[in-house]
């Protein structure tokens, strides 16, 4: 994972896949130095976002077992030192796929595989950091799907909306779905009932589709378009 902090800085963030040590590296001033990073158990639990004031925040379970399930910490590095955001530990239930974004007020979100309903059955929950505690954005497990959702991505777009990208996996197999969170509610946005009836624009003169069981990420322009890869 890579994010540009808002002093400018390059920071990677790369764990292996079968061991717990993190590597997170600064690129500044034409230099590369090494940053002491949280330890994390696994690539697959973990994101890194970039805030204000050169800031950047790392959402992870901390000292778990290679891809276990377990509950969120989020911390914050200010360029010398590591602070928890609130408590650690702070999801009501064990989480998996994790994303996190930072708003222009420089609040932390998390979206993440909420494990409410048992480790097949995960719904997507989404939470943020109110300066005093993580709140839930609308309803714990807002997917609601009879199925597991295994979150892709998680961005605030330029206006401050939080989307939410996911695909459902079991009884409706390899659906596409785009939520975004307004007026204190999550609304469908973009749904794709089968791979198949979605045109994507060509790249490069070549067709371009979704397949499932695949790894996308999204990303919203300055005009505040939606691009998904």
């Amino acid at each position: 994972r890579a994010v540009i902090a808002s002093d400018n800085s390059l920071y990677v963030l790369s764990t292996e896949a079968s061991a717990p040590a993190t590597a997170l590296a600064r690129y500044r001033d034409g230099k590369w130095t090494s940053v002491p990073a949280p330890s994390i158990r696994s690539r697959y639990l973990a994101d890194m976002a970039a805030g204000r004031n050169g800031a950047i925040f790392i959402a992870h379970m901390p000292g778990r077992k290679q891809n276990e399930m377990a509950k969120l910490t989020v911390e914050r590095y200010d360029g010398t030192s590591w602070s928890t955001v609130g408590t650690p530990d702070f999801t009501a239930n064990k989480a998996f796929n994790t994303v996190i974004d930072v708003d222009a007020r420089n609040t932390p979100w998390v979206a993440y595989g909420d494990v409410t309903y048992g480790s097949t059955n995960q719904r997507i929950s989404v939470m943020y950091f109110d300066g005093k505690g993580w709140t839930y954005a609308g309803k714990q497990g807002f997917t609601a799907l009879k199925t597991t959702s295994r979150i892709e991505g998680f961005k605030i777009d330029n206006a401050g909306v939080p989307h939410v990208l996911f695909e459902a996996f079991g009884d409706v197999p390899g659906v596409f779905q785009v939520w975004a969170f307004e007026k204190d509610s999550w609304k469908k946005k973009v749904f794709v009932k089968d791979w198949s009836d979605y045109t994507w624009p060509s790249l490069n003169g070549k067709p371009s589709t979704l397949s499932p069981n695949s790894e996308y990420d999204m990303a919203f322009s300055r005009a505040n378009q939606l691009f998904i890869s």
